[in-house]
Protein backbone atom coordinates (compact mmCIF):
# COMPACT_ATOMS: atom_id res chain seq x y z
CA UNK A 1 0.00 0.00 0.00
CA UNK A 2 1.46 3.32 -0.92
CA UNK A 3 0.24 6.51 0.88
CA UNK A 4 1.11 9.67 -1.01
CA UNK A 5 2.98 8.15 -3.46
CA UNK A 6 5.31 6.40 -0.55
CA UNK A 7 5.25 2.67 -0.42
CA UNK A 8 4.06 1.40 3.52
CA UNK A 9 6.37 -0.54 5.73
CA UNK A 10 4.70 -3.77 6.38
CA UNK A 11 5.80 -3.81 9.82
CA UNK A 12 4.02 -0.72 10.59
CA UNK A 13 0.48 -1.57 8.98
CA UNK A 14 0.39 -4.62 11.11
CA UNK A 15 1.51 -2.13 14.60
CA UNK A 16 -1.41 0.15 13.75
CA UNK A 17 -4.20 -2.41 14.77
CA UNK A 18 -2.28 -3.60 17.38
CA UNK A 19 -1.44 0.05 19.14
CA UNK A 20 -4.36 0.29 19.17
CA UNK A 21 -5.67 -2.29 20.89
CA UNK A 22 -3.29 -1.78 23.29
CA UNK A 23 -3.98 1.95 23.39
CA UNK A 24 -7.94 1.19 23.93
CA UNK A 25 -6.88 -1.29 26.79
CA UNK A 26 -4.37 1.40 28.05
CA UNK A 27 -7.52 3.85 27.95
CA UNK A 28 -10.24 1.32 29.64
CA UNK A 29 -7.62 0.60 32.32
CA UNK A 30 -6.88 4.32 33.20
CA UNK A 31 -10.36 5.09 33.22
CA UNK A 32 -10.81 2.06 35.41
CA UNK A 33 -8.40 3.42 37.58
CA UNK A 34 -9.80 6.57 37.40
CA UNK A 35 -13.06 5.38 39.05
CA UNK A 36 -11.60 3.97 41.66
CA UNK A 37 -9.25 6.63 42.38
CA UNK A 38 -12.84 8.54 42.20
CA UNK A 39 -14.19 6.34 44.82
CA UNK A 40 -11.52 6.07 47.14
CA UNK A 41 -11.41 9.91 47.33
CA UNK A 42 -15.15 10.05 47.48
CA UNK A 43 -14.95 7.54 50.41
CA UNK A 44 -12.44 9.45 51.82
CA UNK A 45 -14.35 12.22 51.99
CA UNK A 46 -17.43 10.30 53.48
CA UNK A 47 -15.52 9.21 55.92
CA UNK A 48 -14.17 12.27 57.06
CA UNK A 49 -17.57 14.64 56.66
CA UNK A 50 -18.57 11.63 59.15
CA UNK A 51 -15.76 12.48 61.53
CA UNK A 52 -16.19 15.54 61.93
CA UNK A 53 -20.19 15.52 62.69
CA UNK A 54 -18.88 13.42 65.17
CA UNK A 55 -16.84 16.16 66.40
CA UNK A 56 -19.11 18.86 66.10
CA UNK A 57 -21.76 16.12 68.24
CA UNK A 58 -18.86 15.62 70.77
CA UNK A 59 -18.73 19.44 71.22
CA UNK A 60 -22.12 20.48 71.09
CA UNK A 61 -22.79 17.68 73.77
CA UNK A 62 -19.75 19.17 76.03
CA UNK A 63 -21.18 22.70 75.77
CA UNK A 64 -24.82 21.60 76.87
CA UNK A 65 -23.24 19.84 79.83
CA UNK A 66 -21.15 22.84 80.42
CA UNK A 67 -23.97 25.08 80.21
CA UNK A 68 -26.14 22.79 82.14
CA UNK A 69 -23.41 22.99 85.09
CA UNK A 70 -22.65 26.22 85.16
CA UNK A 71 -26.58 26.96 85.60
CA UNK A 72 -26.89 24.24 88.15
CA UNK A 73 -23.96 26.23 90.09
CA UNK A 74 -25.50 29.47 89.53
CA UNK A 75 -28.66 28.27 91.47
CA UNK A 76 -26.61 26.33 94.42
CA UNK A 77 -25.01 30.20 94.54
CA UNK A 78 -28.11 31.80 94.79
CA UNK A 79 -29.73 28.95 96.87
CA UNK A 80 -26.64 29.66 99.15
CA UNK A 81 -27.53 33.16 99.08
CA UNK A 82 -30.86 33.67 99.84
CA UNK A 83 -29.95 31.19 102.76
CA UNK A 84 -26.91 33.37 103.99
CA UNK A 85 -29.87 36.47 103.41
CA UNK A 86 -32.37 34.52 105.87
CA UNK A 87 -29.99 33.87 108.15
CA UNK A 88 -29.05 38.12 108.38
CA UNK A 89 -32.60 38.45 108.54
CA UNK A 90 -33.19 35.81 111.53
CA UNK A 91 -30.70 37.48 113.18
CA UNK A 92 -31.50 41.01 113.16
CA UNK A 93 -34.98 40.28 114.41
CA UNK A 94 -33.60 38.15 117.45
CA UNK A 95 -30.73 41.42 118.50
CA UNK A 96 -34.04 43.27 117.86
CA UNK A 97 -36.73 41.28 120.20
CA UNK A 98 -33.76 41.44 123.02
CA UNK A 99 -33.20 45.34 122.43
CA UNK A 100 -37.25 45.67 122.56
CA UNK A 101 -37.35 43.34 125.95
CA UNK A 102 -34.25 44.84 127.83
CA UNK A 103 -36.16 48.70 126.95
CA UNK A 104 -39.28 47.24 128.18
CA UNK A 105 -37.49 45.83 131.27
CA UNK A 106 -35.64 49.38 132.12
CA UNK A 107 -39.04 51.17 131.15
CA UNK A 108 -40.76 48.63 133.66
CA UNK A 109 -37.84 49.41 136.22
CA UNK A 110 -37.98 52.86 136.11
CA UNK A 111 -41.32 53.07 137.00
CA UNK A 112 -41.16 50.95 140.01
CA UNK A 113 -38.47 53.54 141.28
CA UNK A 114 -39.23 55.26 144.40
CA UNK A 115 -38.96 58.94 144.00
CA UNK A 116 -36.43 59.48 146.47
CA UNK A 117 -32.90 61.18 145.55
CA UNK A 118 -31.02 57.48 145.16
CA UNK A 119 -34.62 56.75 142.63
CA UNK A 120 -33.71 60.15 140.96
CA UNK A 121 -30.13 59.19 140.47
CA UNK A 122 -31.15 54.99 139.53
CA UNK A 123 -33.66 56.80 136.75
CA UNK A 124 -30.71 58.72 135.39
CA UNK A 125 -28.55 56.12 134.88
CA UNK A 126 -31.53 53.89 133.58
CA UNK A 127 -32.40 56.09 131.06
CA UNK A 128 -28.64 55.82 129.73
CA UNK A 129 -29.29 52.44 129.73
CA UNK A 130 -32.50 53.07 127.74
CA UNK A 131 -30.96 55.51 125.48
CA UNK A 132 -28.20 52.74 124.94
CA UNK A 133 -31.06 50.25 124.20
CA UNK A 134 -32.71 52.61 121.52
CA UNK A 135 -29.29 52.59 119.97
CA UNK A 136 -28.58 49.00 119.89
CA UNK A 137 -32.68 48.74 118.20
CA UNK A 138 -31.89 51.47 115.83
CA UNK A 139 -28.80 49.27 114.79
CA UNK A 140 -30.28 46.67 114.67
CA UNK A 141 -32.93 48.03 112.02
CA UNK A 142 -31.01 47.46 108.54
CA UNK A 143 -31.40 50.50 105.94
CA UNK A 144 -31.81 49.57 102.40
CA UNK A 145 -30.08 50.80 99.57
CA UNK A 146 -30.17 49.62 95.83
CA UNK A 147 -27.36 48.39 93.55
CA UNK A 148 -26.59 50.77 91.51
CA UNK A 149 -27.44 50.27 88.46
CA UNK A 150 -25.46 48.23 85.63
CA UNK A 151 -25.50 46.01 82.55
CA UNK A 152 -27.42 42.57 83.81
CA UNK A 153 -28.29 39.85 82.32
CA UNK A 154 -32.32 39.07 81.58
CA UNK A 155 -32.65 36.46 84.35
CA UNK A 156 -30.89 38.20 86.73
CA UNK A 157 -33.09 40.40 88.97
CA UNK A 158 -31.72 43.28 91.38
CA UNK A 159 -31.75 42.84 95.21
CA UNK A 160 -31.16 45.59 98.11
CA UNK A 161 -27.92 46.06 99.59
CA UNK A 162 -27.81 45.91 103.56
CA UNK A 163 -25.76 48.06 105.64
Amino acid sequence: MQRHGRPQKPERAASCPRKAAEQAAAKADQEAMDDEAKQLKQARIKNWLKQKEAELATRRRLEEEQADLLKQQQMFQEQRRDEHEAELQRQRQIRLQSARRRRKELELEMEQLPNSARGARDRRERRGQVVAANTMAAYATPRVAMKTPRAQSAGSRQRPLLF
